[in-house]
């Protein structure tokens, strides 16, 4: 590979703005910029029972039981979309499980019942 000299005859202004963007190009390269922290989605409860396809009063009970993440301030209820995308997530069923369960439930239905006399 040879290496080839190139002068430039730029004025000084315009070639202090050239190397400065060469220079900022080559340091993007090894230092990019930290992407931006993403933007949290809080829901309301009417929000979340629209986002996840459940009832108001499933929400509230649940989060009554404690069983959906949630913050309260005073009577309001609310929840931090990506928690709540954990939570549901979290409770995956595998398929085998499933088959399982409803092989169990037919063999507890086909089973023969008592009568009373």
């Amino acid at each position: 590979m040879t290496e080839e000299i190139v002068f430039l005859s730029l004025p000084k202004i315009e070639l202090k703005a050239l190397i400065v963007d060469c220079l900022a190009a080559v340091l993007e390269d090894y230092h990019p910029a930290p992407a931006a922290a993403p933007q949290r989605e809080i829901l309301s409860v009417d929000g979340l029972a629209q986002y996840a396809g459940l009832s108001k009063d499933t929400i509230y009970r649940k989060a009554g039981r404690g069983e959906i993440p949630h913050s309260k301030q005073g009577k309001r209820l609310y929840f931090d979309r990506a928690e709540i995308d954990a939570w549901l997530m979290g409770r995956k069923v595998a398929p085998q499980a499933v088959a399982a369960r409803a092989e169990a439930y037919e063999k507890k239905r086909a089973a023969p019942r008592r009568v009373r006399p």
